[in-house]
C-alpha cells in the first residue's frame, strides 16, 4: 500500500560492487513499514518483508547462497595404499557452504594407481560439504582433482606427498659375469606392494652364493643392517672364485619372504 492506501508496486535490486560489496536498493521508503508495527492499531508488517530482509541480511554476512567454487581439503601426507579423507565443500564467494548445490563431481589424480571415488551428486543431506575416500598408491608428490561435470570452472586441486609402505619384495641386481677374484658390485633394493622403493626399510640382509670357496673366504659381503641413508637400496661389493655359472642369494635375516637370487654369473679366469 502507498501512503494513500492504494496497492502500489516497487523495483527492489540487490547486486555486488566492483568493490566486492553487495548493495541493496528496496525501491520504496514504504519498506521499512514491513518490517513492524510501530503504533498500536498498526497492520503494515509483513511477513514476506521480514523474511525478505533476512535473507538479503544474511547474504550480506555470509555470502550470498550462490556456489562460486569447489575447495577441497585432504591430509598433506599419506602412505602407499592407505586410504585418505578429502573434504569437497561447494562454496559461496566467501567460501560458506551452499546447502542448494546439487551438481555432479567427478575425480582425477596424477597417480595412474589411485583408487578414486565414482561420480557424485550431492543431496540435500549433504548441505553442500561431501567427504570422499581416496586411496593413493604411487610415492612421490601427487594431485587428487575434483571438478562439476557440467561446469569444469568448479574445481579444486589438492596435493599429497605420499610416501612408500613397508617391504614387500627384494631384488638383487647382478652382472652376467665376472672375472675370477675380481671385485664387482651387485645392488640390493626393497619395494612395497605397489612398485615403491620402500625408503623406510631397516632390515638386515645375509648373503650366500653357489660358490662355496667365495663364501668360505669371506669374500661375500658381511651381514649388513639398512639405514636412513640408503632409502631403500645398497650397493655391495662381491668377489667370486670359482669358475662357471654361480649365483648370490641375498635374504631378510628376519623374513625369509624378502630374498631373491642372482641369474646365472658367468665366471672365468683372469
Amino acid at each position: 500500500m502507498n501512503t494513500g492506501g492504494v496497492s502500489d508496486y516497487a523495483n527492489s535490486s540487490i547486486y555486488q560492487a566492483p568493490s566486492g560489496a553487495w548493495v541493496f536498493a528496496a525501491g520504496t521508503i514504504s519498506w521499512s513499514r514491513g518490517l513492524e508495527n510501530i503504533f498500536p492499531g498498526d497492520q503494515s508488517a509483513d511477513p514476506r518483508i521480514q523474511q525478505t530482509t533476512a535473507n538479503v541480511l544474511n547474504a550480506f554476512l555470509n555470502g550470498a547462497p550462490i556456489v562460486q567454487k569447489l575447495t577441497m581439503s585432504a591430509p598433506a601426507s599419506a602412505t602407499a595404499g592407505q586410504s585418505l579423507t578429502v573434504r569437497v565443500t561447494a562454496a559461496n564467494s566467501q567460501g560458506n557452504p551452499v546447502a542448494t548445490y546439487r551438481g555432479t563431481v567427478h575425480f582425477s589424480s596424477s597417480d595412474g594407481q589411485a583408487v578414486l571415488p565414482a561420480d557424485y551428486i550431492f543431496t540435500g543431506a549433504d548441505a553442500g560439504v561431501h567427504q570422499f575416500s581416496v586411496t593413493l598408491k604411487t610415492a612421490g608428490n601427487q594431485t587428487v582433482n575434483v571438478a562439476d561435470l557440467a561446469d569444469p570452472t568448479l574445481a579444486a586441486t589438492v596435493s599429497v606427498t605420499v610416501t612408500a609402505g613397508p617391504a614387500a619384495t627384494l631384488s638383487l641386481a647382478a652382472p652376467s659375469s665376472a672375472k675370477a677374484t675380481t671385485a664387482f658390485n651387485v645392488t640390493v633394493t626393497l619395494r612395497d606392494q605397489f612398485g615403491n622403493v620402500a625408503t623406510g626399510y631397516r632390515g638386515s640382509v645375509h648373503f650366500t652364493s653357489t660358490d662355496v670357496v667365495a663364501q668360505t673366504l669371506g669374500d661375500l659381503p658381511a651381514d649388513y643392517t639398512f639405514t636412513s641413508g640408503d632409502a631403500g637400496t645398497h650397493t655391495f661389493s662381491v668377489t667370486l672364485v670359482t669358475v662357471g655359472n654361480q649365483t648370490i642369494t641375498v635374504a631378510d635375516m628376519a623374513n625369509s619372504t624378502l630374498n631373491a637370487t642372482s641369474p646365472p654369473i658367468a665366471v672365468s679366469l683372469l
